[in-house]
């Protein structure tokens, strides 16, 4: 735990999805804490959207674990655009200006 918070708001643990032997995303491991911002950026094809989609259960992973402190919040709050996305503490992902 970080500066005495309950933990992090968001946690990914391992994280994989594979669409048959296409490998989207792999073993994906991060937290988020109140306060902090977590950029993911990376080309077309990447696996961006499939990551957000796996974070929010639209996907459902192939492997490893996703945990929220409070998932309730997440209601409408999640989303990908345009090459980058970001979780801000208020529980909700938003898509880059272009």
């Amino acid at each position: 735990m970080q500066g005495g918070s309950l933990g992090p708001l968001l946690k990914s643990e391992g994280l994989s999805k594979a669409f048959g032997e296409v490998l989207a995303v792999d073993n994906v491991n991060f937290e988020v804490h109140e306060g902090e911002r977590l950029g993911v950026i990376g080309p077309n094809g990447s696996g961006k959207t499939t990551l957000f989609n796996c974070l929010s259960g639209f996907t459902p992973a192939t492997s490893g674990s996703v945990w929220w402190r409070d998932p309730m919040s997440l209601a409408g709050g999640l989303s990908s655009g345009r090459g980058t996305a970001w979780f801000e503490p208020s529980n909700t992902l938003r898509s880059s200006p272009s």
